[in-house]
């Protein structure tokens, strides 16, 4: 287990090293860092960035940098918010959230057009942003386990989408008035080992907007 100030030391030396060595994936989990240095910057060349299992609750700008970024793993962390400069990430397939304390998503989110899997599981989201629509190549997108009281018509463009998740469970309750059997297996059940196939989103979303 890392101090604060082991951590960032830990976290320079790799970034250093990753610099030196043009690496191309970059693996700063687990550290219990509360800030994610502004050196990284200094590796605009990669793919992969593994940030799960920490204490962040920002990002610097400077991770705006890391435009040939097609993986980024944030998930059990303790983010609030995204900062606009997540936009610039336009190569990003996979972007994972998932258990941090975000209540909103930037408007910028929309420029991330190349996104196939966002996870955005439990968070305190209460609502999404229209520009949801214009990540027109998501397969798959989990919310669940958020606050969502309504869902923005643009969902409806998201035409390639295998696996939607929306299983609201803050305090028990179903706010969407979707039935179970209608939402089908959660995110977690789905990715357990012999899950179950996906509820259909269409029929997910056809049950949302006619009810």
């Amino acid at each position: 287990m890392f101090g604060p100030e082991e951590a960032r030391s830990e976290a320079l030396k790799r970034i250093r090293e990753a610099a030196q060595t043009r690496a191309t994936e970059l693996d700063l989990s687990g550290l219990e860092l509360t800030e994610l240095p502004s050196q990284i910057s200094e590796v605009p060349y990669l793919t992969t960035l593994k940030l799960q299992h920490n204490r962040l609750t920002a990002l610097p700008p400077e991770i705006g940098k890391l435009m040939n970024l097609t993986a980024l793993n944030l998930q059990n962390n303790r983010l609030m918010v995204l900062p606009s400069e997540i936009g610039k990430l336009t190569n990003l397939a996979l972007l994972n959230l998932q258990y941090n304390q975000l209540t909103a998503l930037p408007a910028e989110v929309s420029k991330l057009t190349k996104l196939t899997e966002l996870n955005l599981g439990s968070n305190r989201l209460t609502a999404l942003p229209s520009e949801i629509g214009k990540l027109t190549k998501l397969k798959e997108l989990n919310l669940d386990g958020n606050r969502l009281t309504a869902l923005p018509p643009e969902i409806r463009k998201l035409t390639v989408l295998v696996g939607l998740f929306l299983h609201d469970t803050f305090l028990g309750n179903d706010t969407l008035g979707i039935p179970w059997e209608i939402l089908g297996p959660t995110w977690i059940e789905v990715h357990s080992c012999h899950g179950p196939w996906p509820a259909s989103p269409d029929a997910i979303l056809d049950y949302y907007f006619r009810k």
